[in-house]
């Protein structure tokens, strides 16, 4: 299984089936923790997970995934 399976899969199990309940954007107080000057778009499901892009460099770009019980990081490589 290729790098891109293995992260297309681990995204599968993290989001599929669930359904957005809330688009917004990254607050101040989330921007600070991360370390961040400016933020992201942030998608809450309908678990009480959510998801936002953590950045994009060259060719690859990452998905953080929260939840109540851990955070994933999803690569995509092109």
């Amino acid at each position: 299984m290729t790098k891109t399976e293995k992260e297309t899969s681990k995204a599968k199990n993290l989001l599929e089936g669930k359904r957005i309940v809330e688009v917004r954007a990254m607050t101040h107080k989330e921007q600070e923790a991360l370390g961040w000057y400016s933020g992201s778009m942030v998608l809450i499901f309908d678990d009480g997970s959510r998801a936002y892009a953590t950045g994009a460099q060259g060719s690859s770009a990452c998905l953080t995934v929260e939840s109540k019980d851990e955070t994933s990081k999803i690569g995509i490589i092109y």
